[in-house]
């Protein structure tokens, strides 16, 4: 759902966005096409087929267009779970798939987003590591996902040090956030004080609104352009935007004093 609306705040500015979806459940596909649209398409209509070894994977086949002007989508589907492996760094070729299919069409799209599965331990999650300039990290306020956060750092430590040196880790930002659940608000509170400014200013919350707009296969900025929940994706797309350009700004200065 965020990844489609992050789509959504993307497109209404005129950008021409390709999103990947690497997670087997298939969230985001389905939430552009509809559950039936994509259990009829076949392997080397999706995402899977840049892993399947028997046949060359053609963008053609695998890029669909939603009813969303700018927005395009290599969806996933259930033929796409055999292939999330675990020990990524010993699959060979495989872990730079998604790179090497993003370096094919990259001229076609001014932005890509890649939508990852919850497991960053096997291959579809490292795949897009090695893909990625910047990375960001939804959290909900829950104990299990903000310990989570731990892993996430190793994670892309490890991905930096074997394949992606470039990668960017631009922060966490909470989603999902209940504000009326005291819980929600210690543990917003806990994640803050632990990572201090890693953690964006944006805070997305529950809001029914999210899940009505899915009905329709349209992001809510889109669906529902005045709401103040379209308005919440917005901020978060300013945020990540001035987290990139304060990083190159950064980068730029230490070029100069190197220089």
């Amino acid at each position: 759902m965020l990844s489609q609306n992050l789509c959504g705040a993307c497109a209404e500015n005129g950008v021409r966005v390709l999103a990947i979806d690497l997670d087997p459940q298939a969230s985001l596909s389905k939430n552009f096409f509809g559950r039936d649209y994509i259990s009829r398409l076949r392997p080397y209509q999706t995402v899977a087929a840049l892993y399947d070894e028997s046949r060359d994977a053609d963008p053609a086949e695998m890029i669909h267009k939603t009813q969303v002007e700018g927005i395009s989508v290599a969806p996933s589907s259930d033929h796409l779970e055999p292939f999330d492996v675990p020990n990524p760094l010993e699959a060979g070729d495989s872990q730079f798939a998604i790179r090497d299919f993003i370096e094919d069409v990259r001229d076609d799209f001014d932005l890509v987003l890649i939508d990852t599965p919850p497991n960053v331990a096997n291959l579809l999650a490292w795949g897009a590591l090695m893909a990625s300039d910047y990375v960001i990290t939804p959290v909900q306020p829950e104990k299990n996902s903000c310990e989570g956060v731990v892993d996430v750092k190793v994670r892309l430590q490890t991905a930096i040090r074997n394949g992606n040196p470039d990668l960017v880790d631009l922060g966490y930002f909470v989603n999902n956030m209940d504000a009326r659940t005291s819980q929600h608000r210690l543990m917003e509170d806990e994640l803050r004080q632990l990572n201090g400014t890693q953690v964006f200013e944006t805070v997305i919350y529950r809001r029914t609104e999210f899940q009505s707009s899915q009905h329709s296969y349209k992001p809510i900025t889109h669906e529902k352009p005045h709401s103040a929940e379209a308005d919440m994706i917005r901020a978060l797309l300013v945020e990540i935007i001035e987290r990139i350009e304060t990083y190159s700004q950064r980068e730029k200065r230490r070029s100069v004093a190197a220089g």
